[in-house]
C-alpha cells in the first residue's frame, strides 16, 4: 500500500511538473499560437532557411484573424484557402524557388480585371508601384505626395539633384503642370504624344499639384505620355500626375522584364507584369529601346529645341519638330 501511494504521488508530481512546463503554451489562445507560427515561418524565409512555400505565411495570417472552434475546422479552412489562392490568377505570392517574382512583392498581370484599380489604390496610399511603359519598366508614385517621392528616390538610390519625369494620361494634361510658351501648340503635343519621348518644359510652381519636393530647385520638368495602354489607364483613373523613373538602381542597366529587377520587388507595394517589352536579340533596335525615351528640351520658348538624350525615338521626334518650324539647337 505504501509503495502504491508513493508511486501515485510520484506520478502526480510528474504530471504537475509537465503541466506547469506546458501551461504557458496551452493557456495561450489559438490565435496567439498561429501568429507565433506565422512569425517563425516569416523569419525562417527571410534568412534563407528552407521551409514551406510563401503561401504558408498567407494561410497562417488569414487563419489567425478568425478563431477556429476546433482543429478540424482550422484544417478545412487552410485547405480551402490554399486551393483558392493557388487557383487565383489575379495575384500571387511567389515561392522561394521562383526565378521571376520577388518573395514578398504582390505581382499582378496588367490584363487582370482589377489591376488598374489596385495600382490607383496603391498610388493614393503613397506607395511605389512598378509598371511597364512603351520603352522600359518604371517605378511610379503620386507626384503630389512628398513622402512617396522620398521613397522613390530611396529605391533608386538616386541623388535629388537628378530630376524625375512626370507621366500624364494625355497630351492635353501637359498644360496643367507646365508653362507652354512660344510655338508650343496642342496639335504638336498630340503628334508627339503618346510616344517614346520626354518633353522638357518650364514647370508651374503655382496652381499645380506637383509637390515642391519633386525635382527641387529645377525649373524644368520632363513630361511623358507613354504609348502603353496600362500606364495611361492608371494615370486616367488616378486623375493626377504620376512621378515616373526607370525600374532599376541608379547606374544599373535599364529593365524590359520584371525578372530583371526582382531584387527591388520588395520595395514596391505592387509589381505589374506586362510581359517582356522587347526581346533583347542584340539587334540595333533592342539596344535603342533599352536606351529609354528620347528627351527633348522645349523650355526656351524661342522656337528652338535641344536633344538632351537620343533615346529610341530620336528620328521621329526631330522630324515632327522640324515640320512645325522648330530649329535644333546644338548641345553645349
Amino acid at each position: 500500500t505504501t509503495t502504491m501511494a508513493t508511486t501515485t504521488t510520484t506520478m502526480g508530481t510528474t504530471q504537475q511538473r509537465q503541466h506547469q512546463h506546458l501551461s504557458p503554451l496551452h493557456t495561450a489562445s489559438r490565435r496567439q499560437r498561429q501568429r507565433r507560427s506565422a512569425l517563425v515561418v516569416e523569419k525562417r524565409m527571410r534568412f534563407g532557411v528552407p521551409n514551406r512555400p510563401c503561401r504558408a505565411v498567407v494561410v497562417a495570417k488569414a487563419s489567425a484573424d478568425v478563431a477556429a472552434p476546433g482543429e478540424q475546422n482550422r484544417e478545412r479552412r487552410e485547405a480551402s484557402g490554399t486551393t483558392s489562392r493557388s487557383s487565383s490568377s489575379s495575384s500571387s505570392f511567389c515561392s522561394s524557388s521562383s526565378s521571376s517574382v520577388s518573395r514578398w512583392a504582390l505581382v499582378r498581370k496588367t490584363e487582370d480585371a482589377n489591376a488598374v484599380a489596385e495600382a490607383v489604390r496603391a498610388l493614393h496610399h503613397g506607395s511605389i508601384i512598378a509598371v511597364p511603359t512603351d520603352t522600359l519598366y518604371g517605378f511610379a508614385c503620386d507626384a503630389s505626395n512628398s513622402k512617396a517621392i522620398e521613397k522613390l528616390y530611396a529605391i533608386k538610390g538616386r541623388e535629388k539633384t537628378k530630376p524625375v519625369a512626370v507621366c500624364v494620361s494625355r497630351a492635353e494634361e501637359v498644360k496643367k503642370i507646365c508653362e507652354l510658351e512660344g510655338k508650343i501648340e496642342e496639335s504638336l503635343l498630340r503628334k508627339l504624344l503618346p510616344g517614346a519621348v520626354t518633353l522638357l518644359f518650364k514647370r508651374k510652381w503655382t496652381e499645380t499639384t506637383l509637390s515642391k519636393s519633386l525635382n527641387p530647385n529645377v525649373d524644368n520638368v520632363g513630361v511623358r505620355v507613354p504609348d502603353c495602354a496600362f500606364i495611361l489607364a492608371v494615370c486616367k483613373a488616378f486623375d493626377g500626375a504620376v512621378a515616373l523613373t526607370s525600374a532599376n538602381t541608379s547606374g544599373k542597366p535599364s529593365c524590359v522584364d520584371v525578372s530583371e529587377f526582382r531584387e527591388l520587388h520588395e520595395k514596391c507595394e505592387c509589381v505589374f507584369d506586362g510581359g517582356k517589352i522587347i526581346e533583347d536579340d542584340r539587334s540595333t533596335d533592342s539596344a535603342l529601346l533599352r536606351a529609354g525615351s528620347t528627351v527633348v528640351d522645349l523650355s526656351r520658348g524661342n522656337g528652338t529645341f535641344q536633344v538632351v538624350r537620343d533615346g529610341c525615338a530620336l528620328e521621329n521626334t526631330t522630324t515632327v519638330l522640324l515640320e512645325y518650324g522648330f530649329v535644333e539647337s546644338k548641345r553645349e
